[in-house]
């Protein structure tokens, strides 16, 4: 893949491939370095493997014109001559031993604040020439200063005397000649405007982000819900018909006993008014033949009842005195 703009965090602990066919691997991405008194990179350093993991073996410097990077990350090694080492940097008209790593550099206005450490630096691939760089929040730091991307024209360069010690104490102890030196990496003051990706930026993109997977996932979940509602209504349809139909083959069968019950009491109704018929006709036939039947005469003291005497009472008239 040819560069264009290049990544300097990207690239940080890549494998980096060389020889022939780029078949030998000669170590991870240590660092890159910059030119001591411009704003350019000049290429990257390699960490090589240990020799049978007991002898050190010096980093590879390798030019940043010289190298490629796959679809998959590896970095590619050309083989052209000047591509690393001493000829590389003889080419690049630079001092191995003075060139500067930026990335973890502190970040210093012109008015002596220090808003955070460099995180990345991003710069042309065909010049080396930086564009920007990003400014992450130091541990010292309030989390809410967040990071800053700061573009080339705002950018100072190196500086000595400003930000953090260069060499540390220790390795001083141990170099008499060592001195300890701070630097840091230069910005204008108009780097405190530049908006911050800080905490309230980033949860409000966080809830954008929300939202966003939010509507989505409404999205994709809406045709299933559509699909379940229409396999309920189908359900709910078909429920309905059974047990229309099963109602309807109740209130049937309930019809076809209550006409069956009816008609049995009609019929029994029927018989019983047959029955009752058939008596008071029996009845009236055991009279009539009685009727019928010839009696004996009666005799003359049967039938004449003997007269009773009837005695007239003498009314007498008395006399009032």
């Amino acid at each position: 893949m040819s560069l264009g703009l290049v990544s300097t965090r990207k690239l940080v602990d890549k494998k980096v491939f060389g020889g022939k066919d780029h078949a030998k691997h000669l170590g991870k991405v240590k660092a890159f370095i910059f030119h001591p008194n411009e704003k350019r990179c000049v290429g990257f350093v390699v960490k090589r493997p240990d020799v049978a993991l007991m002898f050190h073996r010096d980093d590879l410097f390798v030019a940043f014109d010289s190298f490629t990077i796959e679809d998959d990350g590896d970095v590619f090694v050309s083989q052209n001559a000047g591509a690393t080492g001493d000829a590389a940097c003889k080419r690049l008209g630079v001092d191995w031993n003075t060139c500067l790593v930026w990335r973890g550099l502190p970040v210093v206005t012109e008015a002596g604040e220090t808003i955070g450490i460099v995180g990345d630096v991003v710069y042309e691939g065909r010049t080396g020439a930086v564009q920007s760089l990003k400014v992450d929040a130091n541990a010292s730091a309030n989390a809410l200063l967040g990071k800053r991307n700061i573009d080339a024209e705002l950018i100072k360069g190196f500086r000595t005397g400003i930000g953090a010690p260069l060499l540390s104490s220790d390795m001083a102890e141990y170099n008499d000649d060592a001195a300890v030196v701070c630097g840091g990496i230069l910005v204008a003051n108009e780097v405190k405007d530049i908006v911050t990706e800080g905490l309230a930026d980033m949860a409000g993109r966080k809830a954008g982000e929300l939202s966003v997977k939010a509507r989505m996932k409404a999205a994709q979940a809406k045709p299933k819900a559509e699909a379940l509602a229409n396999t309920a209504k189908d359900v709910a349809s078909r429920g309905a018909q059974t047990a229309g139909k099963a109602i309807n083959k109740g209130a049937k069968f309930a019809g076809e006993r209550l006409a069956q019950t009816k008609s049995a009491i009609e019929a029994f109704k029927e018989e019983y008014d047959k029955a009752m018929r058939d008596e008071a006709s029996d009845d009236s036939q055991g009279i009539a033949a009685q009727s019928d039947t010839p009696q004996p005469p009666q005799t003359e003291t049967q039938s004449v009842a003997p007269k009773k005497k009837v005695r007239k009472v003498k009314k007498v008239r008395v006399e009032k005195r």
